[in-house]
């Protein structure tokens, strides 16, 4: 059974990550990372969340192992609903994330979230690859 749990500290170097994947140590340990974990048998399949970086901008981050297929639509739910609550409850006006520009998939996840393209950073992974950014900026009430 495929399950949700409070993200815990150290629970992302659990996941089984596909080949090359690499992420922001600073990201997924930094104090200020709220997320959620996800099990199934025990086993964590991934996990996703979200550093504040200063009033009103935060970052999303999401890893999960090829163990996650099958589960897309769970995870495209709960992802959807995570990030509509955590806007809301913190104020956040910018939400941004980054992805791999060899790894379409994730691009087009990202989009399906409602992120929109922003462009594309050079050499900015840790291992050198180039990495794409994407955010999700919340209207003004004003200006609806």
């Amino acid at each position: 059974m495929v399950c949700l749990v409070p993200y815990v500290k150290g629970d992302v170097f659990k996941v089984a990550y596909r080949e090359g994947d690499t992420f922001d140590s600073f990201a997924v340990d930094h104090p200020k990372t709220v997320g959620t974990t996800l099990k199934k048998n025990g086993k964590i399949l991934g996990c996703a969340g979200f550093v504040m970086e200063c009033d009103g901008v935060a970052t999303f981050w999401g890893f999960f192992s090829e163990e996650c297929r099958g589960h897309g639509v769970m995870i495209f739910k709960a992802s959807c609903q995570k990030i509509k609550d955590f806007m809301s409850t913190n104020n956040i006006r910018r939400l941004q994330a980054t992805c791999r520009t060899d790894r379409p998939e994730y691009n087009r996840f990202i989009t399906m979230l409602g992120f929109s393209f922003e462009g594309c950073l050079r050499n900015a992974a840790p291992n050198g690859n180039d990495i794409n950014i994407y955010s999700r900026i919340r209207q003004c009430k004003q200006c609806q």
